[in-house]
């Protein structure tokens, strides 16, 4: 990798039991530098919410449909409960 190249991270949250709100604080480094980054949702914070039994959904990033969120088979949202 060089200073020219991005670097490109996925993140992935999911969550079983409640409605949460979220943002990431990203530590980097670079050529003896370094820092905290907040990634969030234009300055709010991301929201997740339970997926037991309710449909799933992914971003498309670079498969089948990129750029659009595609549905997750049903059985990756199985209804189970406590």
């Amino acid at each position: 990798m060089s200073l020219q190249e991005p670097e490109v991270l996925v993140v992935s949250a999911s969550d079983q039991s409640c409605t949460c709100d979220w943002y990431l604080d990203l530590d980097w480094s670079s050529q003896g530098r370094t820092g905290t980054v907040r990634v969030d949702d234009h300055g709010r914070p991301f929201r997740s919410t339970s997926t037991i039994g309710m449909p799933g959904y992914r971003y498309d990033r670079i498969y089948h449909h990129p750029g659009s969120w595609v549905r997750m088979p049903a059985a990756d949202m199985a209804a189970t409960g406590d």
